[in-house]
């Protein structure tokens, strides 16, 4: 409901258009295909620059997030999913490992640094 008319129009070509994992990228590519699609309806299409607030105003209502890499994104599988009901529970345990991932490894290496400076320590 918090979206814009411009954002609106856009999530539901990215719903179409995402990947099986629910990727897309915001490339000149997509964007021209965006814009072709909507000039086929009768519809007035839409300059880069508005597409790249719609694809921010997008993330900022949490359906869709930044992924790593230039322009990757994916829509939040609890809104919208292409595959099966398990493909669609394996991507969201995936990406709760993600969030997790760094606090872990962060946690895990500084143990590994406190191992080897205690036992530096013992040694004569």
């Amino acid at each position: 409901m918090r979206l814009t008319r411009a954002e609106s129009i856009l999530l539901l070509f990215i719903v179409e258009e995402m990947d099986d994992k629910n990727y897309i990228t915001n490339s000149v590519q997509t964007r021209d295909k965006f814009n072709k699609l909507l000039g086929k309806i009768g519809q007035e299409t839409y300059a880069d620059n508005t597409i790249q607030k719609a694809f921010k105003g997008i993330v900022e209502t949490t359906i869709m997030r930044k992924t790593r890499g230039r322009g990757t994104y994916q829509v939040n599988p609890l809104y919208y999913f292409k595959g099966t009901e398990e493909e669609r529970q394996k991507t969201i345990r995936e990406q709760l490992e993600e969030w997790n991932k760094i606090p872990i490894n962060k946690h895990r290496k500084d143990l590994i640094v406190d191992k080897a400076i205690s036992s530096k320590r013992k040694a004569p």
